[in-house]
């Protein structure tokens, strides 16, 4: 990569090499490559943060309520796996390793919270047949 630095009367020519990871964006017709990992980590986790946001809302509301409906349960648990496989599979590229390992870490919390709900609600469901 070259870039023209623009002094009075002179011009300079420098290379500069890239990080591994670099994004190009388009505005109005100007290209702008971002070489600077925490301003693509923020770029894309603005795009992610209101998926995240809606579900985790959706999760805690539900566990919060007294409710015990296990379908609703499997519904958000699918929810959190597609969640977790977007951000896997489209953004891992772009993101650095120690933003993906803490929003994982936070996805496997609300899985493992679902799960314990989801545990107590089969438990219930079998100790009432055997009364």
């Amino acid at each position: 990569m070259y870039y023209l630095i623009k002094k009075k009367e002179k011009n300079k020519l420098i290379n500069r090499e890239l990080s591994k990871n670099y994004l190009k964006l388009e505005i109005n017709k100007k290209t702008i490559i971002l070489n600077n990992q925490k301003l693509i980590d923020e770029l894309y986790l603005n795009k992610i943060m209101p998926k995240i946001d809606q579900l985790a809302n959706r999760i805690l509301i539900y566990l919060n309520n007294e409710d015990d409906n296990q379908d609703q349960t499997s519904l958000l648990y699918d929810d959190l796996a597609k969640l977790r496989s977007l951000i896997l599979k489209k953004y891992e590229k772009f993101l650095s390793e120690e933003t993906i390992i803490l929003y994982m870490k936070k996805i496997r919390f609300l899985a493992s919270e679902l799960k314990k709900r989801l545990k107590t609600y089969n438990y219930e469901k079998v100790s009432n047949r055997r009364r």
